[in-house]
């Protein structure tokens, strides 16, 4: 699929009734964009949102697909480096607690949203982030898309184990902080109307993410039996079912829940590793720092359209250049 017609589908998913089982080689890029925006922008999925590190994701930034070889620079190795689906971190305030308390409590426009996630874009809308981010802890997650059909057959669930484990442990190996191999289900529309839709839906996850956990039953005892990471593995595994209704895009609508299949086991980082992070600290560090200060939160940042290595941040997790594409255009960043 040639970059246009992938960004016109990611479009149509966005606005439209595109499901994840009609996206094709696009179905992975929109999973994990919906499955960002969730986080991010509403804080459910507690359970995948905790294993990378975040204590608060409306204060918080994702990055789209950086290029591997753009993060480690000469220092590379591998021949096919491909892309960091997702890397994540924390934002900050120019602010402390005590000081935002009392700003909120003083301001009548900021009081009403006190106890109210809005709150956090208000205060970015004041310039109040602190920007470039620091990148003390940095969360990385390799993912995966795969299939579940209404007939409770699947497709690319348990497909490619030792591709995805051995993509994970790279991340490890690169010194990201944490690493969450990340398993997404698209599930067929399933018939029901009105909250019925959405039960059926529901149902239909659910029943994608106990497929995918059964063989773990005896992840301890034996760790050959599980299908991708092995119980001395340091990066950890979540499945999220997207549960689909009938005509509307999960991004839109749907039913599903992260759920945790194995906790990663901590390990010292090697000094190979420390070696790999220092690079990635420091691409990061350089080209966040180019962008100008975000007046939005949360961040996400993607790669820009045009050829080079440069970033743009955005309101949106589909970014600029799916916006241009969008039927119904993209009004720009809220300004509360």
């Amino acid at each position: 699929m040639d970059e246009d017609r992938r960004t016109q589908f990611l479009a149509e998913y966005a606005v439209g009734d595109r499901c994840l089982l009609d996206m094709g080689e696009a179905r992975e890029t929109a999973a994990v964009r919906t499955v960002v925006d969730q986080m991010a922008g509403r804080a459910s999925g507690r359970a995948l949102w905790q294993r990378l590190g975040i204590a608060n994701p409306h204060l918080s930034w994702w990055a789209f697909e950086i290029p591997t070889r753009r993060l480690l620079g000469d220092v590379l190795e591998a021949k096919k480096p491909g892309d960091v689906d997702l890397i994540v971190g924390s934002l900050e305030l120019r602010a402390s607690a005590d000081e935002v308390s009392a700003m909120v409590r003083g301001d009548s426009r900021l009081a009403p949203f006190a106890n109210s996630s809005v709150i956090w874009q208000l205060l970015a809308d004041r310039g109040l982030l602190v920007w470039p981010p620091r990148v003390s802890h940095l969360a990385a997650v390799e993912a995966r898309a795969g299939r579940w059909f209404a007939d409770d057959t699947q497709h690319g669930i348990q497909s490619g184990r030792l591709d995805y484990a051995e993509k994970a442990r790279g991340l490890v190996a690169m010194g990201f902080d944490e690493v969450v191999l990340l398993h997404l289900i698209g599930t067929e529309p399933v018939g029901g109307k009105g909250f019925g839709a959405w039960l059926a839906a529901g149902n239909q996850a659910e029943k994608a993410a106990n497929f995918m956990e059964h063989p773990r039953q005896a992840l301890d005892a034996c760790a050959d039996e599980a299908p991708f990471g092995g119980a001395h593995d340091a990066f950890s595994e979540v499945v999220w079912p997207l549960g689909s209704v009938p005509n509307r895009s999960e991004f839109l609508a749907g039913s599903g829940v992260p759920r945790v299949l194995r906790h990663g086991v901590k390990v010292p980082a090697t000094s190979r590793a420390q070696e790999l992070r220092a690079n990635i600290n420091s691409f990061l560090g350089e080209r966040l720092g180019k962008i100008a200060p975000p007046t939005f939160a949360p961040v996400f940042v993607h790669r820009r359209a045009s050829k080079g290595s440069g970033l743009v941040a955005h309101h949106s997790v589909f970014g600029p250049a799916v916006a241009q594409h969008a039927p119904t255009g993209d009004p720009g960043p809220t300004r509360l």
